[in-house]
């Protein structure tokens, strides 16, 4: 694939993410949490029961950046959380 051809298809990816997020999302900036919200979806269908803390190293993001992007997340109805046993 050459570079145009996938920054179009990422172009046209985040496009659609964006637009799922204003229709879906009921968080109020929701278009704010761009593509690092995809990401930390992504992991999290692929890793169910992960700890916040993988998420953030996962993602290379501090903890507190993914903190803060789940508990929007969260409260906007985009994901679903529940307290570490631990």
């Amino acid at each position: 694939m050459e570079i145009h051809a996938f920054f179009t298809n990422y172009n046209n990816v985040e496009q659609l993410w964006t637009d799922f997020l204003s229709r879906k999302f009921t968080y109020r900036n929701a278009s704010a949490l761009g593509m690092t919200a995809l990401r930390i979806c992504y992991y999290v269908t692929q890793n169910p029961n992960c700890a916040l803390k993988e998420i953030a190293f996962s993602l290379n993001i501090s903890l507190g950046s993914a903190s803060q992007m789940v508990q929007a997340m969260n409260v906007g109805g985009l994901l679903s959380c529940t307290p570490n046993k631990d």
